[in-house]
């Protein structure tokens, strides 16, 4: 089935919602730990595990007084922002892919059962989080995360990954299904889609792409953010997992808005290619054009321009 362009608009407003939320919960939601706790003295398992005395940014007191309690703010803001994302997304991928010309019942009834879907994916992606979670746990310990300590940090930060790459596709795709022999047609679509996805890296549409490249830039970001913690600075800031945290959230804002600007630069693309197609199909009429005919060849060129 053809797909229209995401609504630019509409699109712009969600990415940018969606960044600024993103980015004021990773700066200011963990400083709610002074306000309700004003220490962390009394609760020694959430000290930082660096050096308190050296320098660094009053702002950054809040965020590095309590590597897990950071962490756990960041959680719970993240997954009230992922679902809202998943929510903005789906809506618009169903707009990309609704029939034009309906009748109102089946109008209707198609809406009836695309809610009763996503009530369903919902359910099936809250459930199946942490177990993603605790894959992306074990992924993490393996590529270098401490394994005989920091076991509420590392599954804290597995956590985070897992709110920002995993629930937000599975709302909107569906979650997959790994039963190989037992699944219908459906599920064998839906499974070689992630596949196509998020192995082949071959998105297809607007939606895709707004899926895709914020999973990458949370997997990278967390990637690099792992660099600063083995400078021998000893700052508090490079406490375990605070630099992962943040360039996955990080990471994830600038691939949604790597997202939306090739999803914008398509759009103009494919705008500038009708519009030249009109214009060849117009040289190619007869000399004698009408009035009518000149008047559309006039408008072309102004869309082209």
């Amino acid at each position: 089935m053809a797909t229209r362009p995401l609504p630019l608009f509409s699109y712009a407003a969600t990415v940018g919602i969606h960044n600024s939320l993103l980015l004021f919960t990773a700066l200011f939601l963990p400083r709610t730990s002074l306000t309700l706790f004003g220490n962390t003295s009394n609760f020694p398992f959430l000290q930082s595990a660096s050096s308190l005395d050296r320098p660094q940014p009053e702002f950054l007191e809040a965020l590095t007084a309590s590597p897990p309690l950071t962490l756990a703010w960041l959680c719970a803001g993240v997954s009230l922002i992922s679902f809202s994302w998943g929510v903005r997304v789906r809506r618009q991928a169903y707009e990309q892919h609704k029939p034009v010309a309906k009748a109102d019942f089946e109008a209707k009834k198609g809406e009836v059962e695309w809610q009763k879907q996503g009530t369903i994916n919902l359910r099936k992606s809250f459930i199946s989080t942490l177990p993603v979670a605790a894959i992306f746990h074990a992924l993490i310990v393996v590529f270098g995360a401490p394994i005989t300590s920091y076991h509420l940090q590392t599954f804290l930060l597995a956590l985070l990954l897992s709110l920002l790459t995993y629930f937000p596709t599975a709302y909107v795709l569906g979650p997959p299904s790994f039963a190989m022999f037992k699944d219908g047609q459906a599920d064998v679509v839906l499974r070689f889609t992630w596949v196509r996805i998020f192995a082949e890296f071959k998105p297809r549409t607007d939606t895709e792409r707004a899926l895709l490249y914020p999973v990458l830039g949370a997997m990278i970001g967390t990637w690099c953010g792992v660099i600063p913690i083995g400078l021998d600075w000893d700052r508090p800031w490079q406490a375990w997992p605070l630099t992962p945290a943040y360039g996955a959230i990080f990471g994830h804002v600038l691939g949604s808005l790597a997202a939306f600007s090739v999803s914008f630069i398509y759009l103009l693309a494919q705008a500038n290619i009708q519009a030249t197609a009109e214009l060849d199909t117009i040289a190619k009429a007869p000399e004698s054009s009408t009035p009518k005919t000149k008047a559309t060849k006039a408008k072309a060129k102004k869309k082209v321009q």
